[in-house]
């Protein structure tokens, strides 16, 4: 257990092992402890490691600037998008028309939800509800929209939640692998 944002092998250490692929699983959503983890992980090469993380883990740019082959990384994440095909290019382009700069995923994530959502609304009007997960309208993700319930009694879902994920590999800061959670 940690319980600062300061990581150091020897905080570390007792929960690794120099002879086998250690395997941690980091629950926190403080990005500051996940770089820093990550960051130690890999000035410690002797700890061959798979990191493993939270969803919010796609926007620390530190990872992106590891050079460490001694470390994988792996978050999850509802999004996964293709700048490269013909739908991401297009978005870029025009966002680089518009304001000069490049779009963040922010971007994306939301030229994807309004599309999707807007017209499957315009399809759905009274019916909405239950045609959230209908994927003929995707840009670069599917959809698996599911009710949560908070108590197992209740008929009333708390909330909606997509539980399409994709498992992002990163080593070396790079993109290795991207694998779909299969429901």
């Amino acid at each position: 257990m940690l319980y600062s944002d300061e990581v150091t092998i020897s905080s570390l250490a007792p929960y690794l092992d120099s002879t086998k692929t250690n395997v941690l699983v980091c629950g926190s959503l403080n990005t500051t402890l996940a770089s820093n983890i990550a960051k130690t992980l890999c000035e410690n090469p002797q700890y061959k490691t798979t990191l493993i993380g939270m969803p919010n883990w796609d926007g620390i740019r530190q990872l992106d600037k590891l050079d460490c082959n001694s470390l994988e990384v792996i978050y999850s994440t509802p999004y996964n998008f293709s700048r490269t095909d013909s739908a991401g290019y297009n978005i870029s382009q025009s966002y680089r028309d518009k304001f000069y700069a490049r779009p963040s995923d922010m971007v994306y994530k939301g030229y994807e939800a309004m599309y999707h959502f807007t017209h499957l609304l315009l399809d759905y009007k009274y019916d909405f509800i239950n045609h959230l997960s209908e994927n003929k309208y995707t840009v670069s993700n599917n959809f698996y929209i599911r009710p949560v319930t908070l108590q197992d009694a209740s008929f009333i879902p708390a909330y909606l939640e997509n539980q399409n994920l994709y498992f992002v590999k990163k080593v070396n800061g790079q993109v290795v692998s991207v694998t779909t959670l299969s429901h």
